[in-house]
């Protein structure tokens, strides 16, 4: 049986390693949630554990959870890392949010596990500024009002002539891309895609906020991963 145990410690040193063609989190993929608290996971026993069983308890001990308070069309599951559509290829009724607040110069990062069609799939990433306990989730991310929070995606370039504009890589979303945000210690929400920063996008009024993202159209699934600080 694996254990999982907590020391304090001044740094995260966990080693990077490769067994049975799996890589071991390292240290650039575990730090941040705990950093700030000088917590670290090590684990007992590895030699009697599987690798997909020490890869499933680091993710689980070091990814973000995500609310239970989510879109009707979305299934929260593996302790809250995974978020999933109940329906492929419904549209709407895909949003989730964080269960706990952001921290500032934190990034807050998703994986597209599975997408019905890379062609046209597309997600939202924002920020709620109430609690998700208190709120009746809308269908759409595009419901969401300035007072409630600040959404980012690539229908907000319609028109636009700026072919660059980093929203736009919110659609045609692949297997294994990586979508998250961070909000900077000036209130600037950042987009981040694949782990590069996009820039700064849109400056926030609020100091207490979660992480939302909308599966929209063809995402079917993803996983939270570790929060790092900033890169």
């Amino acid at each position: 049986m694996t254990r999982c145990s907590i020391r304090r410690s001044s740094m995260i040193a966990p080693e990077a390693r490769r067994r049975g063609g799996e890589r071991f989190p390292d240290d650039e993929d575990i730090r941040g949630l705990y950093k700030s608290d000088s917590y670290i996971y090590t684990y007992s026993n590895r030699s009697l554990a599987t690798d997909d069983t020490l890869l499933r308890v680091s993710r689980d001990q070091h990814s973000f959870r995500f609310h239970k308070n989510a879109g009707t069309n979305i299934t929260i599951c593996d302790n809250n890392t995974t978020a999933k559509t109940k329906i492929p290829g419904t549209v709407g009724h895909g949003l989730l949010f964080s269960c706990q607040p952001m921290r500032l110069g934190y990034l807050y990062e998703v994986r597209v596990k599975h997408v019905m069609s890379e062609k046209g799939s597309e997600m939202s990433v924002g920020v709620c500024f109430r609690d998700p306990d208190y709120i009746t989730v809308p269908a759409y991310a595009s419901s969401i009002n300035r007072n409630t929070g600040v959404i980012l995606s690539h229908r907000q370039c319609d028109g636009e002539t700026n072919c660059n504009d980093p929203r736009r890589r919110l659609v045609d979303i692949p297997d294994g891309q990586r979508v998250g945000m961070l909000v900077d210690s000036q209130l600037w929400l950042h987009l981040y895609i694949n782990g590069v920063d996009c820039g700064p996008l849109t400056q926030l009024n609020h100091t207490f906020f979660f992480a939302m993202f909308e599966l929209y159209c063809g995402v079917e699934e993803v996983y939270s991963l570790p929060v790092q600080e900033e890169p």
